[in-house]
């Protein structure tokens, strides 16, 4: 996990240096794609590449051909995996403007906060309750409907999370050899997300399993079982598969699940680290670019 973590922080760096005016958004998604595949690692998720209002969850398809332009704010989120050992990481950037220096700072400062509350007992909801105080102390909000996750073996998201804010309800707690990735969103003021439908992140159903057994038609076992074959319960960008109409059969009817891009109405910052729990504290695996 740590070699990964270090990879992971290698390759953030080059994209990091990569994001200029005029490169278009399929581009840096095929740039983090093409530097993972050139170690032999894997995709875990589809490369996020989300600009301005747009929190999560896009990733460009092949036709899109957006570029950046000075003054937008754009968040690279990636995973890499191993063996179904998963580090996931993101940073915003500011796109040769410095409009947004503070909000940015107020992800990264949340995130450092939540990284240095959590070890082996401590509430995850308490974490949240620190990190909301610490981003509205700097006179901004955290997004409250996105949270960090623990990973777990081929499951990017796995049962427990990270709220960035107090859920009194929530009582789960930190335990060692855990590993979790603490993300924080921010925006200027509070904000409810909504969801468009050009959805390019699908997966599995991990969460509620179907029998293939279930499906009658031939065709659609085959291609259910190769999808299954080569990403196990990762997310997979829908692109990837060449059986689209198929894939939201397959989610149509539970046998996967959808990640819609989700938007504000304002610019998002969004920071990411992934760590393992230790018996004392927290283990660092990825770095800031």
């Amino acid at each position: 996990m740590e070699e990964l973590g270090e990879i992971h922080t290698i390759i953030k760096k080059d994209v990091y240096n990569y994001l200029k005016p005029g490169v278009k958004l399929y581009d840096i998604r095929r740039f983090v794609e093409n530097k993972i595949l050139e170690l032999n690692l894997g995709i875990a998720f589809p490369v996020g590449v989300n600009v301005n209002e747009c929190a999560a969850h896009h990733s460009p398809f092949r036709h899109e051909k957006t570029e950046l332009k000075e003054g937008d704010l754009i968040t690279v989120d990636f995973g890499i995996q191993k063996n179904g050992e998963i580090i996931d990481s993101a940073f915003t950037k500011e796109i040769g403007t410095n409009l947004y220096v503070d909000l940015i700072e107020a992800a990264k400062r949340g995130v450092e906060v939540g990284m240095n509350a959590m070890k082996p007992g401590v509430r995850l909801s308490d974490i949240g309750t620190l990190i909301n105080k610490t981003v509205k102390g700097m006179g901004f909000n955290v997004v409250e409907s996105l949270c960090g996750h623990r990973i777990g073996k081929y499951k990017i998201h796995d049962k427990k999370i990270v709220p960035c804010i107090h859920l009194p309800k929530y009582q789960e707690v930190v335990e060692a050899g855990e590993v979790y990735a603490i993300e924080v969103f921010t925006t200027k003021t509070p904000q409810k997300l909504y969801e468009l439908d050009n959805v390019s992140h699908y997966c599995i159903n991990y969460l509620e399993p179907k029998k293939v057994t279930d499906m009658t038609n031939e065709q659609l076992k085959r291609e259910y079982l190769r999808v299954l074959k080569q990403w196990n319960t990762l997310p997979f960008h829908i692109d990837t598969v060449g059986i689209e109409e198929i894939v939201r059969y397959y989610t149509m009817n539970g046998f996967m699940l959808k990640y819609p891009p989700l938007y504000a109405n304002e610019v998002v910052a969004h920071w990411e680290h992934t760590v393992k729990v230790t018996e004392t504290g927290v283990k660092k695996l990825t770095a800031d670019p």
